[in-house]
Order: structure tokens, then sequence, then C-alpha cells
């Protein structure tokens, strides 16, 4: 059972690895309104943001993400109009490909123009115009879908040679910076989409441990306490963040029979290696993954006699010897970010069982477990 577990935990990380990576990670700048309230084109931006998700073609990088990301490494957005200036903003975000473009009206005429540019080789590669008389909710409701799909077109195979960017230098924090070899270099590349965006941060939690167990048995089970506490690394894919976490786990519950004439204390200590998918909506996280914890130590406490029993070891007293080396589980919870502080609840279920009791009964025994955490991000 355990060896099967294991297969599926070991599949499901590396399809959402193979999915992940056969995207390209590309960028959106808030398109120039001409003519066009900022509003306007802000809101068109976001809609051209989702559509091309939509395309499946795409890993796009979230507005606030790339903000937070440029901030951190003191770039200038204000006057970066020029390819060559959004070309260093895209080396900076870790992206394949970085799009601008505007919005603009004359008369009764709304026009869309957009650009996609590699980061890797400063050309362009993709155009799409959109044109429409009548209102600006058109272009909300087809406009961006119809340039998303013009630009997650293939069209390496008919395309015109690609137009080179001219050498000029960006702004950052009010300095020129010196120009940067435009040759191609995939390993080079490759490197900075890995690295870009990475965050590292330190979280604890404190909660509540419920034992589940499958047979009727003469005896009570009561909720525990559950901590944690670790450390973690975001790093960011495009749109996509994936977050390791190393974190030390310390849970138990209490039990008796039911004629109350015995106490026990069982403890449970591990080491958990964490697997989270954050999706980020504004300053709310919704998180998903699995962990393996590895368990360090498995004990029961006579409370009566204050002795201390190893699960597994001590078979004269009530424990077979089937402590698990790991126990996996699911993770589910939310967390609110406010600067580099956050706040969250989760809560984990195993998959497998941990070890079985078998005194004068036989109860496979896993946890579920609810927690509230806080964290802080350097």
């Amino acid at each position: 059972m355990f060896s099967s577990l294991l297969k599926k935990f070991l599949l499901s990380h590396l399809v959402i690895t193979a999915v992940i990576l056969s995207q390209n990670y590309i960028a959106v700048m808030e398109f120039a309104g001409k003519n066009v309230s900022s509003i306007e084109a802000s809101a068109l931006t976001d809609r051209l943001r989702s559509e091309l998700f939509r395309t499946g073609q795409f890993r796009v990088i979230e507005r606030e993400m790339m903000n937070d990301i440029l901030t951190e490494q003191g770039f200038q957005m204000s006057g970066c109009t020029t390819d060559e200036c959004i070309v260093e903003m895209g080396r900076l975000i870790g992206v394949d490909q970085i799009i601008s473009g505007s919005v603009s009206r004359v008369g009764d005429v709304y026009s869309i123009a957009a650009r996609m540019v590699s980061v890797e080789t400063a050309e362009i590669v993709k155009i799409a115009t959109y044109d429409h008389e009548g209102k600006i909710g058109e272009l909300l409701k087809t406009g961006m879908a119809t340039i998303a799909a013009e630009l997650a077109i293939d069209k390496s195979a008919v395309a015109a040679p690609a137009v080179s960017v001219p050498e000029q230098q960006p702004i950052v924090e009010g300095k020129p910076v010196p120009s940067v070899d435009r040759r191609p270099d995939p390993i080079a590349k490759k490197t900075v989409t890995r690295t870009t965006g990475t965050t590292f941060g330190v979280i604890g939690g404190f909660g509540l441990s419920m034992p589940q167990y499958v047979d009727e048995t003469n005896y009570d089970y009561y909720v525990g306490g559950s901590v944690m506490f670790g450390g973690y690394v975001n790093v960011f894919l495009g749109s996509f963040t994936i977050r390791p976490e190393i974190l030390y786990t310390e849970r138990g519950h209490s039990w008796e029979p039911s004629n109350g004439d015995l106490e026990f204390v069982t403890k449970i200590k591990g080491l958990s290696i964490n697997t989270l998918y954050p999706w980020r909506i504004g300053n709310l996280n919704i998180l998903f993954g699995l962990s393996s914890n590895f368990i360090l130590s498995g004990t029961v406490l006579d409370v009566d006699t204050e002795d201390e029993y190893e699960i597994g070891k001590d078979r004269n007293f009530w424990m077979a010897d089937n402590l698990e080396a790991i126990e996996i589980s699911t993770i589910f919870g939310v967390e609110y970010t406010l600067d580099q502080f956050l706040v969250g609840l989760r809560w984990s279920v195993d998959l497998n069982t941990v070890y079985t009791e078998s005194w004068d009964h036989a109860v496979d025994m896993n946890y579920s477990r609810g927690l509230f955490t806080v964290g802080y991000q350097f």
C-alpha cells in the first residue's frame, strides 16, 4: 500500500512539472492608452492576461508579482517604452517573452496593437492588431481574445525574419545600465528563469491533531496538540509558484479505556518535506500540495506511572513493530499576505497508516491536523 501511495505521489509531481515546463513564461506590460483612459487600458490588459492563459500556450506572470520583482531589483518602470528597455525588464522578471502594446481611439474606431518580444534574442517575434467601430466594451468581450489567439498561433514555419531591436540602454534607478551580449544563450536564459523571483521565508504553526481510526473499540480518543516550524522557498515560474517547505513537526493525542482506569498520551515527531502550489488571488494564497513526513520517533506515555514506551520497539507493552518510516498526507489551506508577513490556516489529512495499535484491539492509526500558521518572507 505504501509503495503504491509513493508512486502516486511521485507521478503527480512529475505530471505537474511536465505541464509547467512545456509552456512559455510570459509577462504582459500595462498597455498604453491613447485617447483612452488609463483605467480602461488597465482593464483590457488584465483581460489579455486571462485570455493568454486560457490558450494553454503560456504561463502568465501576475501583475502584482511582476511589480514586486521589479521593485526588488530597483528597476524604474516609468518611461520604459523602448523595446530594449522592455527586454531588460523581461530579463529581470525571468520570462521567455514579454508583451507590450496600446489601446487607442480615433473617432468611433478603437484599435488594439500588441507585440511579443523574445527576451532571449531581443527580437519582435509576433504582432497582433484588432480594430472595432462602436463601443469600447467590445474590446473586452472579443478583442483581447482575438489578440491572444493571434499571439498563441505558431507561425514559425511561415513567419518572416524577425526584426532586431536596436541597442539602447535601459534605466535602473536613474542610471544607465551597460549593454549586455544579446546573442542567444539558452543555458543562461533558463538559469535566469529558474532563479529570478525566488524568495525565502520562515513559518511556524500550532493547532489540533485528530486521530482517525476504523474499528470500533472500547477506548476513547481525544484531540491533541500539534506544532511545526521551519523554512520555505517560493520559486516563481511565470504565473505559477512552487513552494518547498522543510519543517520540524510534533503532534499527538490522548486516549483511555472507556472505564477510565488508565490514560495514555501518544506523541509523534517528524521532519516534513512539503511541496505546495500556492494560487494567488490578490493578497490571498490558496494552498494545496503533498507532504512527506519522515518519522523521527513515536512514543506512548502512561500518565499514571509516567513510563514512556517507544512505538515499535517495546513489544512487551502493547504496540506492534510497524511504525512507518514515512507518512504521506495532503495539504489544503489559505494564507493572507500583508507586506512581508503571512497568516493562514491549513488542513492536512494522512493518506497512509502511521502505526497500528495491537493491545486487545487492532486499530490503524492515521491523523488529520488543523493548524494556524504565521510566517515572514525575507
